[in-house]
């Protein structure tokens, strides 16, 4: 159930009638944070990009996609996009606001996850893949820990959306190194391969292995990433140790180089997926409707620390004073990014990422700029962006993609 099930919002709702918070995470292209609905009250993820890193990592397409798949008609087990605003410096996406974290959250406490949490986040992550290959017709391309968040009461949700394609066959090079599908690396390389929605199955099958493991199968984080696409297109792959039977022999299905034989390939992969024998503990009708309550409730999320600001000396004060009215410059932070391989824009860090980052408190309100700040940036390559939901539960019993275009832009509950 989403936060703002059943809301109504005026249909012209603008970025003035949100407060904006303390972030959530952070990327290559911008910064979340946690937005607060003026009238409502209700809480959501803003997503902010900046336009000019877009421009010069050649990513507008990227978030003009994430946009265009995220308003179609909602699925329990992918985050809802509300609203869609642009000003003259950034694009602002009103997202669905997850308190759980993401997965990678829970690989860096827990280290390994028991199988019965495993076996229900990946059937609804694969309820998810389902919806956007066979209602939406789309690639999701970028499943990995950190682009499964949790919402209030532990069930998954798909988000970021940038890497994603209408179906067919594709040659780019996309994606993050150690859930790379060989079809994908040896584009690195190579130019006359392609690859289709198989490469979100084996993306599967490389999730539970670091779930039930605490690794990914072909390399590290720290590892050079030509030895993980060595090791992707060449090593042996092999059922982990200590697993569960059919967890294992499930990631072995799916862990196959030729996308055509791997699980999930064909037109009833989707269904072919959800047949397997690691999901026999579920149904999917329970599944779809929420009817297994997870076994990780997340905590109540905390208030971040308040900032003490400390008094200058009398003699700094009328020149501390004017430099506080100033925006601060982000633009060393905004070039941070992560070991995706196109871009994607990835979320990092947690709410102690306010602590170090005082100056991002008003990051969503200017932007970095480059050697001639009157330079304007070309808007009409962003013409279309605006989006308003008026109502925020849309049954998800028909779906359309519009205009979309490639480039474009545990047990069953006993309480």
């Amino acid at each position: 159930m989403s936060l703002t099930e059943g809301t109504i919002y005026d249909p012209n709702t603008t970025l003035s009638d949100f407060d904006v918070g303390h972030m959530l995470g952070k990327g290559a292209f911008g910064r979340v944070r946690l937005a607060t609905h003026k009238a409502s009250g209700n809480k959501f993820a803003m997503k902010t990009l900046s336009k000019r890193m877009l421009v010069l990592a050649k990513q507008v397409g990227g978030a003009l996609t994430e946009k265009e798949v995220l308003k179609q008609r909602g699925h329990p087990f992918i985050v809802r996009l509300y609203f869609a605003f642009q000003d003259k410096e950034h694009l602002h996406m009103v997202l669905d606001y997850c308190p759980g974290g993401d997965l990678y959250d829970r690989i860096d406490e827990e280290k390994t996850l028991p199988l019965e949490r495993v076996r229900l986040y990946c059937a609804e992550i694969s309820l998810g893949l389902g919806h956007l290959h066979d209602k939406l017709s789309v690639i999701y391309r970028d499943l990995k820990p950190e682009n499964v968040l949790l919402d209030q009461v532990g069930h998954a949700k798909l988000t970021d959306f940038g890497l994603a394609l209408r179906h067919g066959s594709r040659k780019t090079f996309a994606g993050s190194t150690e859930y790379l599908a060989p079809e994908v690396a040896k584009l690195k390389h190579e130019r006359d391969g392609e690859h289709d929605k198989a490469v979100d199955w084996w993306g599967v099958g490389i999730l539970i292995h670091e779930l039930l493991v605490g690794t990914t199968p072909f390399g590290t984080a720290t590892m050079r990433q030509d030895l993980v696409l060595k090791n992707i297109l060449e090593a042996e792959i092999k059922a982990p140790d200590g697993v569960d039977e059919a967890a294992a022999a499930f990631i072995l299905k799916l862990l196959v180089r030729d996308p055509a034989a791997r699980l999930g390939s064909g037109e009833s992969g989707t269904a072919d997926v959800q047949a397997d024998a690691f999901f026999l503990p579920l149904t999917f009708d329970g599944v779809r409707k929420r009817q297994y309550a997870p076994l990780y409730v997340p905590p109540e999320p905390k208030p971040p620390p308040e900032k003490k600001k400390v008094a200058p000396p009398p003699q700094q004060a009328s020149m501390t004073s004017i430099a506080e009215d100033e925006p601060a410059d982000d633009a060393d932070d905004d070039a941070e990014a992560d070991d995706d391989l196109s871009g994607s824009d990835d979320l990092e860090g947690s709410d102690e990422d306010d602590e170090d980052d005082e100056e991002d408190d008003e990051w969503h309100t200017h932007a970095p700029v480059g050697d001639d700040p009157d330079d304007d940036l070309d808007q009409e390559i962003f013409r279309g962006f605006t989006f308003r939901r008026e109502r925020s539960f849309v049954s998800s019993s028909s779906f359309s993609l519009g205009g979309l275009t490639a480039g474009s832009f545990a047990s069953p509950k006993k309480r």
